[in-house]
């Protein structure tokens, strides 16, 4: 493989690994808005969050009765973007 090749793959992990922690960053502050107070729910999204695990999240969120159908897109979008990012 080619130098440039190599450069190209290791720009493209680096831009893939800066998107992924702008997109959990963004998941955990939407999550402390809508979950302000610490409770069960909240450390579950964000044990998903810091291990990467977009399904858990999206169960997470399933389970949040309080949510909005507008919320719920929002968050569903943002993971999705999330789970681009992580390859």
């Amino acid at each position: 493989m080619s130098n440039a090749a190599q450069n190209q793959i290791r720009l493209r992990a680096g831009l893939e690994l800066e998107l992924s922690e702008s997109m959990r960053n963004t998941l955990r502050r939407w999550v402390v808005r809508q979950l302000p107070e610490a409770d069960l729910c909240r450390l579950l999204v964000d044990a998903a969050i810091a291990h990467n695990d977009p399904v858990l999240l999206r169960q997470a969120i399933a389970e949040m009765s309080d949510l909005t159908a507008v919320q719920r897109r929002h968050a569903s979008a943002l993971i999705d973007t999330w789970e681009k990012s992580l390859g």
